[in-house]
């Protein structure tokens, strides 16, 4: 079981700060993306997600009343390389597919920042990896029902459960044109 402590009601992304988002944070699995000065990555069936203002997400996130959890990290000293290193990490990844999953760049990104390794390849290990190394700022929620003790439990689920929902949407992709 994996919590994620001291989650607060969402205000804004602030400038110049690391956030690690879960969308359809209630969700067996959720999507993840990661935010750099506003500045929003992701990697999708479609591709990769590269430098969309973080305001066009939010305008989606409001519209589609999506359950999100966003995860301030630790920014490192010197964080003028950061942009360029996520382009050059979300631009190496294909599109998704049951082989790959949204965490992958972003776990790239945080070891090469932080030299951060997960001892699981889901989103579980890599929030348990952030907490040991005392990485997390602080937390927030929107359209998420988050207890009185302010602590979010993440679901369960497996690299199946993973590849099963990549496979879907890779169909309903494909399917959509025809």
């Amino acid at each position: 079981m994996t919590l994620i402590t001291q989650v607060n009601e969402f205000g804004n992304i602030k400038s110049d700060k690391i956030y690690f988002i879960i969308f359809h944070a209630d969700k067996k699995p959720p999507h993840l993306g990661i935010v750099w000065n506003q500045l929003y990555f992701s990697l999708t069936i479609k591709g990769a997600e590269i430098e969309i203002p973080f305001d066009e997400k939010l305008v989606l996130i409001n519209k589609r009343k999506i359950p999100c959890l966003f995860v301030e990290i630790k920014t490192p000293e010197e964080s003028s390389f950061l942009l360029e290193e996520l382009k050059e990490i979300f631009i190496s990844y294909p599109p998704l597919t049951n082989k790959t999953s949204c965490l992958e760049p972003i776990a790239e990104f945080f070891y090469k920042i932080f030299q951060l390794r997960a001892d699981s390849p889901l989103l579980h290990g890599m929030i348990e990896a952030l907490q040991k190394q005392e990485l997390i700022i602080e937390s927030s929620a929107i359209y998420l029902k988050i207890p009185e003790n302010k602590t979010f439990e993440l679901p369960i689920y497996n690299a199946s459960i993973v590849s099963e929902r990549i496979n879907r949407l890779s169909f309903l992709e494909k399917t959509k044109g025809s």
